[in-house]
């Protein structure tokens, strides 16, 4: 149901678990995350779990389809199969954007995390 908490899977607590090791091991001082729920909740149990900021980073979010973000990806692929690899980065589902723009937005959101006052990151998205 829309608007309900999102609860992290026993698969998600497992990847945690594993990420957490890892961030110690790379002594990580802060958890970056994009403003999904999913990545949110990951992000914050990671942070809880080291002791570091969570910082909510816009930008990192995957690729918004627009009206095509309710299909399936068999239906979007088949539709992005008609187009060559050069028309595919600059093509714009309906009220999407293009993979060109995404990447531009991604760019900017990593120049961003690397201007933060830290050594050591983790950037959790989805």
């Amino acid at each position: 149901m829309p608007g309900e908490p999102v609860a992290l899977s026993p698969n998600g607590h497992m990847q945690v678990e594993a990420a957490i090791k890892a961030c110690r091991a790379e002594s990580v001082q802060a958890v970056i995350h994009s403003t999904v729920d999913r990545a949110v909740l990951t992000a914050e149990a990671l942070a809880l779990a080291l002791n570091t900021p969570s910082i909510e980073q816009p930008g990192l979010e995957e690729r918004n389809f627009g009206q095509w973000d309710e299909w399936e990806w068999p239906q979007i692929a088949a539709e992005l199969d008609k187009l060559s690899t050069e028309e595919r980065y600059t093509f714009v589902p309906p009220q999407g954007e293009s993979w060109q723009q995404m990447e531009e937005r991604l760019r900017s959101a990593l120049h961003d995390i690397a201007q933060l006052p830290y050594e050591s990151v983790a950037v959790v998205t989805h």
